[in-house]
């Protein structure tokens, strides 16, 4: 149902362009710019709701990244800074968010799920939230040559 949590033993997978990857420590990742997003919620898959990760790629020359719900949730570092010296801490979350019968023609994708803040994040808290998205995920289907 939309807007149902995740559980956090779950995965989730992201796609990602080849130009996007790097590795560090021997380990490939996606870069920040792989978790751009419009709305500033970036699209994930549940990957229990998945046969295979390639169901999340939409062209065989994407890379498909995992990441665990847990460590999504555990994110402390978005923060925006307010006036009076006040910090806000943005809690992060990954809530179902099902296509299904889309409007726009989206094809259905029962697995799908956003990683959302709490409130509306703007550039600066978007960047962070980014690069921390980047140092947590793992490539598991690299992208076909």
């Amino acid at each position: 149902m939309d807007g149902d949590l995740v559980d956090n033993e779950e995965d989730v997978y992201r796609r990602a362009v080849a130009s996007s990857l790097w590795v560090q420590d021997g380990v490939m990742r996606a870069g920040e710019r792989a978790f751009s997003d419009p709305d500033n919620e970036p699209s994930v898959d549940r990957a229990k709701l998945r046969v295979h990760p390639s169901q999340t790629r939409l062209d065989p020359s994407e890379a498909v990244v995992q990441l665990s719900v847990r460590e999504i949730r555990a994110i402390r570092s978005v923060t925006l800074k307010l006036a009076g010296g006040v910090t806000k801490v943005f809690v992060i979350d990954v809530v179902s968010d099902p296509i299904l019968n889309d409007s726009a023609g989206l094809p259905d994708n029962p697995a799908h799920a956003k990683i959302r803040p709490d409130e509306k994040l703007t550039s600066t808290p978007m960047k962070r939230l980014q690069s921390v998205l980047s140092f947590i995920n793992t490539v598991v289907l690299e992208p076909e040559a």
